[in-house]
């Protein structure tokens, strides 16, 4: 992967996280939940939703063996309020990964340093442009500027699709549709899809947001993932 594939729009960070990389995954899910997926055949699924992918700075728990097991040992811990952007992700990297530090008895399960971009369509800098209007005076975090070169050095894994922030659900993984609808999807949208169950392509995560958006009669986004680094290293 590395870098994605030739971009039609330009792209900016919308804040950083760090996701777990010990829970189980596709591997541990039934035929039937793996049905769900636009392609069930993949290594990992993994989403810029914090449900999906679950964040280690959040309260977040899967059942294993009949037991509630969090993100990391002691998965109390949250981003600060004033660390956060509007979608509850970290506004800096830096900030982020020292407060990892400062708590490292609590964060030794592996885990991605991650960083999400949007995809800057039309449609997404009209949405932009209404919602700050509309939340003036609150804590808002403007997309944020990112060096192409910084960029460069961080590993692409793949374009979500998700609806407006600051919800984050499900993202691609949230297909939960009925036979009749889910098998067509699979046969148009399956292919473009990697062992991420991520689209490669900027331009097919773009027209799936349109489908979506229309399917579902709100706004839907494309969102970049990237992986900055792995830890343990």
């Amino acid at each position: 992967m590395g870098t994605p594939s030739e971009l039609l729009y330009p792209e900016t960070v919308i804040g950083y996280d760090g996701r777990e990389m010990w829970l189980p995954n596709v591997e541990s899910w039934t035929e039937e939940a793996k049905g769900k997926l636009l392609r069930s055949d993949v290594a990992r699924q993994l989403t810029i939703g914090r449900f999906g992918w679950n964040s280690i700075f959040a309260f977040n728990a899967t059942r294993i063996d009949d037991e509630w097991v969090g993100t990391a040992p002691g998965y109390t811990l949250s981003t600060p309020y004033e660390s956060r952007t509007s979608d509850s992700l970290w506004e800096d990297d830096e900030e982020m990964m020292d407060f990892v530090r400062q708590h490292a008895e609590v964060y030794q399960q592996p885990f991605w340093e991650m960083a999400f971009s949007v995809v800057q369509t039309p449609k997404y800098e009209r949405y932009l442009s209404q919602w700050l209007e509309t939340h003036k005076g609150e804590h808002v975090a403007i997309p944020l500027d990112v060096d192409p070169v910084q960029k460069s050095e961080w590993t692409f894994l793949g374009y979500d699709v998700q609806d407006t922030g600051p919800s984050f659900w499900e993202g691609l993984a949230d297909g939960a549709y009925p036979d009749y609808i889910q098998i067509p999807l699979r046969e148009k949208w399956g292919k473009f899809l990697n062992k991420y169950h991520l689209f490669d392509d900027q331009t097919v995560a773009a027209e799936f947001s349109d489908w979506m958006e229309e399917a579902e009669n709100h706004a839907y986004f494309a969102y970049g993932l990237y992986r900055i680094k792995s830890y343990p290293s």
